[in-house]
């Protein structure tokens, strides 16, 4: 009876700090109606923008969906709802656990939002057809992609940036650990397909090893490490970039900064001078 006393409580919650969520974006989004939408003002909304309700839930519905069209609910419940969870958060868990850093989903509120997100999406997707006929229309199904492809690009840049701004981590350590936030979930689709693969060859070759039969050859397994798909190289990409920005960035301040204090120097040598002369530099 507690138990379900607190989960009540963690729902409530969620649907408080969901609806406060909500109406100051609508806010915002106001205000960038007003200010008109140029490309300045989008970047601004779409870095800023808070990942509960607009970011979360369609990611969680994508992953869910992912297994869903894979194994056509052919699978058990629980395998289903694993891999949907290991789809949807197994690069930041990876990460966290190369960086020995606190799971996010151990974290509080923010974790129990994250999994109930996650378990709601699962139970709307595995068990509501209309819901799967619905979020399989072509707008829909574009928008999420869309969505699923932003949040995917944007948990890369900030986990790429955050390890160049305050980690002793080397720099390709930075690109690989980046691009694992977003390829984490396709690394994990790609070794359950494996040990299936293993796992009915094994029980191929158990049934036949009394029989004559002649050997087939076995059928190649294709994964991302083997035969990288354009989804799975835009993740290591964009972290490349990233990387490649930071330092591009360094470089001109570190020439600006060395450049004030050549000016500075001249000055406080020949007081004579003016202005004109930092600015003729």
């Amino acid at each position: 009876m507690d138990f379900m006393m607190k989960w009540m409580d963690v729902v409530s919650g969620s649907i408080k700090e969901g609806s406060v969520v909500l109406s100051s974006r609508m806010m915002e989004i106001g205000v960038i109606g007003m200010n008109e939408w140029n490309y300045s003002n989008l970047k601004t909304f779409g870095l800023t923008l808070s990942p509960f309700p607009f970011l979360l839930i369609p990611h969680c519905i994508l992953s869910c969906r992912t297994i869903s069209n894979k194994y056509s609910g052919q699978d058990t419940f629980l395998h289903s709802l694993i891999l949907s969870i290991l789809v949807a958060y197994s690069g930041s868990i990876f990460v966290s656990l190369l960086l020995q850093t606190p799971l996010a989903l151990l974290q509080g509120f923010g974790g129990d939002l994250m999994m109930l997100t996650l378990i709601g999406s699962w139970i709307l997707v595995r068990f509501v057809p209309p819901f799967r006929s619905f979020i399989s229309l072509r707008f829909v199904s574009a928008t999420l992609m869309f969505l699923g492809s932003f949040v995917r690009l944007r948990n890369v840049m900030f986990m790429t940036k955050s390890l160049l701004e305050g980690s002793t981590v080397s720099v390709w350590a930075c690109v690989f650990l980046g691009g694992l936030v977003g390829t984490g979930g396709a690394l994990c689709v790609d070794l359950d397909s494996i040990l299936s693969r293993a796992a009915s060859f094994s029980s191929t070759v158990s049934s036949t090893v009394s029989s004559s039969t002649s050997k087939q050859p076995a059928s190649k397994i294709v994964s991302n490490i083997s035969s990288p798909t354009w989804f799975f190289c835009t993740a290591y990409l964009s972290s490349s970039l990233v990387v490649l920005c930071h330092f591009l960035l360094n470089s001109v301040a570190l020439r600006t900064f060395y450049r004030e204090k050549v000016v500075k120097a001249i000055l406080e040598v020949l007081p004579e001078m003016t202005l004109d002369i930092s600015v003729n530099f």
